[in-house]
């Protein structure tokens, strides 16, 4: 063989003209020949990384993630939405679309990617409801609070836990993380709010004694300040630098149950038994409007990633849908047959995540308040639901202490 011939694990850079050799597996074919000879690979590795290559190849690359679409392998699939996504957002604001433009808008229309998300772990170590979720940026970890007092760190992946953080003397009703993911905050029943070092194993810091019981924890953006809900109607805004309350906001006549910060830091909404919801402008602490419609105790809120959008649960059994700019429902989703006890929004904002006393996990479009999906159900009621920033996983608590992780290709 000729010194300038292809060898076996050689780049064979193709063109129009470019000869396809009948190398072994470990050959790898360039341009975008090489591109759709991947993608007819038998290995799903090699499929996941010809759609990323093949978005530089116009029309083309993007015509292979359509069909990519219908790939047997969960993982594929995935890979072919979040391409396709994102050419779609890319497109959003353009005045006149191309036609591969809108056959893209037609098959992400069609496609329903939480149809692959399966069980993948169940996460047993709890004695106790399952209070709060949270997860980290990379979501490669989820820490859970129970009933039980304790707190839980778990590896999503493997399911494995980490370690267990002791310390409050009745349950833990609320965690919040650091945006830096150095340090948790934890609320409780014992009517202490605590800050555990996660990079150390040391004691917990306390940050209030003797304070409200705790009902539901926010932390703005920039990690400077810390809502903490009251079991007495009020909210607590804590300056963390100083560890000292910089005011505390009254505006619910009930429990406040939940909480949520805008991404720009710039509003807090809260949740009340008092059946109402209060939009609050959180440098100043003046409370803007309430929003009024569920028939009980509102017992979950989250805002979108643009603050435009707000969904609120309750256990009235409904999602409600507002809109921030002008304070109107647009819409009541009915699809619970018991308390809505949690949800959460995708980091797109495009899909809402709701939890219920019925057992069951849902998926709604944010757009049309559609269902997507309906995940299998928890053996008991699930209290608690948390969404990796990728939206590959979805982790879930229920009253008995177990948590769930449903995944793609799992």
């Amino acid at each position: 063989m000729s010194a300038n011939q292809p060898q076996k694990d050689d780049a064979v850079l193709g063109d129009a003209g470019a000869t396809a050799f009948a190398l072994s597996s470990a050959a790898v074919l360039g341009g975008l020949t090489g591109v759709k000879t991947r993608l007819k690979s038998v290995d799903p590795t090699l499929r996941i990384a010809a759609l990323s290559e093949a978005m530089e190849y116009g029309d083309a690359g993007i015509t292979f993630a359509i069909e990519a679409l219908s790939d047997p392998v969960p993982m594929v699939q995935w890979k072919a939405y979040q391409i396709l996504r994102k050419q779609a957002d890319l497109t959003a604001c353009l005045f006149q679309l191309e036609p591969i433009d809108w056959e893209v808008l037609k098959a992400l229309e069609r496609y329903n990617p939480w149809l692959l998300l399966t069980p993948l772990h169940d996460l047993e170590g709890h004695e106790d409801a399952i209070t709060d979720l949270v997860i980290d940026g990379l979501g490669e970890w989820a820490i859970s609070s129970s009933s039980d007092k304790r707190i839980k760190i778990w590896n999503l992946k493997e399911g494995e836990l980490q370690g267990t953080l002791e310390g409050h003397g009745d349950w833990v009703s609320a965690v919040a993380l650091s945006p830096d993911e150095s340090s948790l905050i934890s609320g409780s029943a014992d009517r202490t709010l605590k800050v555990w070092d996660l990079s150390r194993d040391r004691a917990p810091q306390l940050l209030a004694d003797r304070a409200n019981f705790v009902k539901a924890l926010a932390i703005d953006p920039d990690g400077q300040f810390l809502a903490s809900a009251n079991l007495d109607g009020t909210i607590d805004l804590w300056n963390l630098r100083s560890r000292a309350i910089a005011r505390v906001l009254a505006g619910h006549s009930h429990s406040v149950q939940a909480l949520a910060i805008a991404a720009d830091g710039k509003t807090l909404v809260s949740g009340s038994a008092d059946r109402a919801i209060a939009v609050w402008d959180l440098p100043t602490g003046r409370l803007c409007y309430k929003l009024v419609g569920h028939q009980h105790f509102v017992s979950a809120v989250a805002l979108s990633p643009d603050g435009k959008t707000l969904v609120s649960g309750s256990y009235d059994r409904t999602l409600k849908v507002w809109e921030m700019k002008t304070g109107l429902c647009r819409y009541t989703i009915e699809g619970h047959s018991d308390a809505v006890t949690a949800l959460c929004l995708s980091a797109d904002g495009k899909s809402i995540v709701s939890a219920s006393g019925d057992k069951t996990l849902k998926i709604w479009d944010v757009k049309t308040g559609h269902l997507q999906h309906r995940l299998g159900e928890h053996s008991d009621a699930v209290t608690a639901v948390a969404i990796t920033p990728d939206g590959q996983k979805i982790v879930s608590g229920d009253r008995e202490g177990i948590i769930r992780v449903w995944s793609v290709g799992a």
